[in-house]
C-alpha cells in the first residue's frame, strides 16, 4: 500500500532519486562522472520498473532481506552449507514467501533435474523447512529492463503474478508436495556426491 501512494502521489521517481544517490556515496572510488550519469539514468529506470512490477502483487510486507540461513544435506555424508537469502515476504494471508533477485533471464524450470542448474530456491526452501518454517511459494525476482517478473512455484496458483503450483506440465513434478520431495532428494544426492 505504501508503494501504490508514492506512486500515485508522484513520490516514487524522487525517493528512487534518493536512494541511488545514496548507493554512490557508499561506493568509495572513482567513478568518472560521464559513467555516474549514465549509470544512474540506468538504475533509476530498472528500479522504477521494478517497483512497478512489485506494485501488480497482492499487498505483502518484507518480512527479511539478505538473511542468511544453515542447511544440511546429504544422507550418507553431513554437509552443512551457509546460505543468504534474498528476500522473505509475508502477504496478507500470511504466506511465507522466498525471492532470489536474479539480473539476467532465468525460468522456475532451472530449479529442476538431476543437476539443477539454479539449485539455490531448492536450497532456500529446505533451509527454511529445516528451520520449521512452511514456505508457501519461492520464486527468482527477474530484474531484467523491458523483462520483469517472477518465475518459480507456489504451493497454489498466483501467490505471485504468473507463478503458479506445479501441474505435472513437461518435466514439472505433478503438485508442491512432490516438488519438494524432489528438491530434498535432489540436493541429498548432490551432497553426497
Amino acid at each position: 500500500q505504501i508503494l501504490s501512494q508514492l506512486i500515485v502521489n508522484e513520490e516514487l521517481e524522487p525517493l528512487i532519486h534518493t536512494c541511488v544517490q545514496k548507493a554512490w556515496s557508499n561506493i568509495h572510488r572513482f567513478v568518472p562522472i560521464a559513467i555516474k550519469h549514465l549509470e544512474d539514468a540506468r538504475l533509476q529506470q530498472l528500479l522504477n520498473q521494478w517497483l512497478l512490477a512489485e506494485n501488480k502483487r497482492l499487498p505483502f510486507q518484507v518480512i527479511a532481506s539478505e538473511v542468511w540461513r544453515n542447511i544440511n544435506l546429504g544422507t550418507q555424508h553431513q554437509l552443512q552449507l551457509h546460505t543468504k537469502l534474498d528476500r522473505i515476504d509475508s502477504d496478507q494471508q500470511g504466506r511465507h514467501i522466498i525471492l532470489d533477485y536474479k539480473s539476467g533471464k532465468t525460468s522456475a524450470g532451472k530449479t529442476l533435474g538431476e543437476r539443477p542448474d539454479e539449485p539455490q530456491i531448492p536450497a532456500y526452501y529446505l533451509a527454511e523447512t529445516q528451520q520449521n518454517k512452511e514456505v508457501h511459494a519461492l520464486a527468482f525476482a527477474q530484474v531484467r529492463s523491458g523483462d520483469m517478473g517472477f518465475h518459480g512455484f507456489g504451493q497454489e496458483d498466483d501467490i505471485l503474478p504468473r507463478v503458479n503450483a506445479p501441474k505435472g506440465k513437461r518435466t514439472e513434478p505433478q503438485d508442491w508436495d512432490e516438488l519438494t520431495a524432489q528438491w530434498q532428494e535432489t540436493l541429498d544426492r548432490l551432497a553426497d556426491d
